[in-house]
């Protein structure tokens, strides 16, 4: 059970590290308005992330300016 919680931990941790440059290359994008990063963003999220839709999102409207 030691060994289920540990790894369970470390999963956390891992997803709250790989959310958090989500969330910076988010902030850059915004910040730069480099369609590429955008895109670069949507392709490197799985179809299951939270964050997919705002990305997706965030990359339209940055290719349609």
């Amino acid at each position: 059970m030691e060994k289920l919680n540990s790894l369970v931990s470390h999963l956390e941790s891992v997803q709250a590290e790989l959310d958090d440059e989500i969330i910076e290359e988010v902030i850059n994008v915004i910040q730069s308005r480099e369609q590429g990063l955008a895109l670069e963003l949507v392709g490197a999220l799985p179809e299951n992330h939270p964050f997919l839709p705002f990305v997706v999102a965030l990359a339209r409207k940055i290719n349609s300016k």
